[in-house]
């Protein structure tokens, strides 16, 4: 199950001074169109997805972004009162962990089982702090009458979303992998079995703490330019609010020697636009000129705009550029030979990280 949620707050920022007419003329018109724009409408109560694979689960997780408990450093029968520094505590019963020998890899050792025994009873885990990601391991090992089981992870988010997943458990020992995640964060995760009176085990207990960075995605129409030219919007590195790198948002293929500049809102747009497309909507805001460089003499495409947008998310300048946002950019320049002496490229959407 996926479902998303989209919401918007428009606001007024403009504090980069403009240095010619053009570019005046052109602020005056993003005004006016902003002004027309709407925020999306909400889609549904929240986002998430479930997973009966492990590989697909993990995936999701950046490079070193998993907490990870396969229960084999603790004694047969040790009760545990916490996981991961506290960020699960457990409240009486405690469950215990259980060791047995079912061959290698998971469940070969130890794993986790809800107190009493022998009772068809869950495993709940409560997060001190709201997680991205959950999974685990599951395990029948005691199967009771009429000796089938359905193991069952319910994930509740922030926002009280239920992310149900469920597997059908023929025999004793039949293991599989039960697992969610939500970009709202989830604050608990239930496993349970029913249909037998059996016991439940958990092992390779997996937790993503935070969302992924997504990657920046181009979208968009970019307008043809008076030298039969396409600009492409391209970027490098990755959009933090602390990590100490630059996120530089470029566009390719522009006029040489021409002013240019980026501009952003909070909400993407298709909108007709001095001869091209407008792809950005809401409280339109505007960065510096900038020159495209390039060759000199004769006009041609050989103009690059850049832009380290990480300076501009770290430096204050918008308190709006907080981790979370989702970001909405274009380039704009001066093409002397077009109509409205407008160029515009195609856009990026880019979501502001930790």
């Amino acid at each position: 199950m996926t479902i998303f949620i989209a919401s918007l707050a428009p606001n007024s920022l403009n504090r980069a001074t403009l240095h010619s007419s053009t570019a005046k003329a052109l602020s005056l018109a993003l005004l006016a169109v902003a002004g027309l724009s709407h925020a999306a409408a909400a889609q549904g109560p929240c986002a998430g997805q479930t997973f009966t694979s492990r590989s697909a689960f993990e995936s999701l997780a950046a490079p070193g972004g998993l907490l990870l408990e396969s229960f084999n450093g603790f004694s047969n029968g040790s009760a545990v009162s916490q996981l991961f520094g506290g960020l699960i505590p457990f409240t009486t019963p405690k469950p215990t962990v259980f060791w047995g020998s079912w061959g290698s890899g998971y469940f070969s050792g130890g794993a986790l089982i809800p107190e009493p025994r022998f009772q068809s009873k869950p495993v709940v885990l409560n997060f001190s702090t709201a997680v991205f990601g959950v999974g685990a391991n599951t395990f029948d090992d005691f199967d009771g009458v009429p000796g089938a089981a359905i193991i069952t992870l319910t994930a509740t988010t922030t926002s009280g979303c239920q992310l149900i997943v469920s597997e059908s458990v023929a025999t004793t020992g039949n293991t599989g992998f039960l697992g969610a995640v939500s970009s709202e964060g989830i604050v608990s995760a239930r496993f349970a079995i029913s249909g037998t009176g059996g016991n439940l085990e958990l092992d390779g207990l997996v937790v993503i703490p935070v969302a992924p960075c997504p990657q920046p995605v181009a979208y968009c129409s970019a307008k043809l330019n008076s030298q039969g030219c396409l600009p492409s919007m391209s970027w490098s590195g990755a959009p933090s609010a602390s990590q100490p790198t630059s996120f530089v948002i470029s566009a390719s293929s522009v006029l040489n020697q021409k002013p240019g500049m980026l501009f952003y809102g909070f909400a993407p747009a298709a909108m007709p636009f001095q001869g091209g497309t407008l792809c950005v909507a809401g409280a339109i805001r505007r960065t510096p000129i900038t020159s495209s460089g390039g060759a000199s003499g004769t006009t041609d495409c050989s103009g690059v705009l850049s832009v380290d947008f990480n300076a501009r998310i770290q430096g204050g300048i918008d308190p709006d550029l907080a981790p979370g946002a989702t970001v909405y950019c274009q380039y704009w320049y001066r093409d002397p030979q077009s109509a409205f002496v407008t160029g515009l490229s195609d856009a990026l959407r880019v979501v502001v990280c930790p």
